[in-house]
């Protein structure tokens, strides 16, 4: 962990190891950069295989801010074993709304896509290989792409340009939280203007790991021990950066949180576990195993 930032002195968060709190992370002594998977997070994140190229993990984060008690939802997916696309809700009158509910039988996993404005999706949408919306421009607005072979990058805004035309999926979302090699961004750590890092909301956060796994990351508040659904309530983007460093993600951007965050995958025993959102969004993403298994990708920038 290297270079301390200014961020609120405030922010903190401890996690629940054995029965009791361990502090993980504060914002007066908030490292610039993460590397590896911070110890107690070993110690309290355990995976568990629920199949098909997915598992499963939680953990329970307690905040120095209100709604104190925030539980975090993970899901780590294997692209050489589950394919990611772009998913739409096509109804008999066209083009409708989208949740995780209309997701595919055999989904996986579904997840609601990245930032809207109206009732469209912000920025770069490819789907099939076909462009759909060029790319938005924006000093933190990240994109997740699929390659040809089914591969998960995530694309620093300077690297998007060169990857157009070579992708079969691909959307894009702010802010960037990790860039390459864990690196926080200086607007995330509050030295540079561009995100509010006092706001506390549901967060819902895809990061990529060194070896290609993807990390999705749902937060819900717990009250009085009942977990809530999306509530404007949780981590600040600070908080969330953090815990996507702390849990080994070399890469990591803000998908839409809030009342649009949802999520659907497969639970350990085969079935689907689903968090619904109060909203309905323009764009999902949907995995679907691959019995056969995919090749795997070439790394980002090749």
């Amino acid at each position: 962990m290297l270079c301390a930032a200014t961020v609120p002195a405030q922010e903190a968060f401890e996690v629940r190891v054995a029965g009791g709190w361990q502090p993980l992370w504060q914002g007066a002594t908030a490292p610039g950069r993460w590397v590896g998977v911070a110890p107690v997070v070993g110690q309290a994140l355990a995976w568990e295989d629920a199949g098909a190229g997915v598992e499963r993990g939680r953990l329970d984060l307690r905040t120095a801010g209100r709604a104190r008690h925030v539980r975090v939802h993970f899901v780590r997916v294997d692209p050489t074993r589950v394919r990611l696309s772009l998913h739409t809700n096509v109804g008999a009158e066209g083009l409708l709304p989208w949740h995780v509910e209309v997701a595919p039988d055999d989904a996986v996993l579904a997840v609601n896509g990245g930032q809207f404005v109206d009732d469209r999706p912000w920025g770069w949408v490819v789907h099939r290989g076909r462009e759909i919306q060029s790319p938005g421009a924006g000093s933190l607005a990240m994109a997740l792409v699929v390659d040809s072979v089914g591969g998960v990058h995530l694309l620093a805004p300077g690297e998007i340009e060169r990857w157009r035309g070579q992708v079969r999926e691909a959307l894009q979302s702010y802010p960037m939280l990790l860039d390459r090699g864990g690196q926080v961004p200086d607007a995330v750590r509050g030295l540079a203007p561009g995100v509010d890092t006092a706001h506390r909301d549901t967060r819902l956060v895809v990061g990529v790991q060194s070896d290609g796994k993807v990390l999705l990351a749902l937060t819900r508040v717990v009250v009085l021990g009942r977990e809530l659904g999306p509530t404007p309530l949780g981590l600040t983007v600070g908080e969330a950066a953090a815990l996507m460093g702390a849990v080994g993600a070399d890469r990591a951007m803000m998908l839409d949180g809030g009342l649009s965050s949802q999520l659907l995958a497969r639970a350990p025993g085969g079935q689907p576990e689903i968090f619904r959102g109060l909203r309905r969004v323009p764009l999902g993403i949907v995995g679907v195993s691959s019995p056969g298994g995919l090749p795997r990708s070439s790394r980002p920038g090749r």
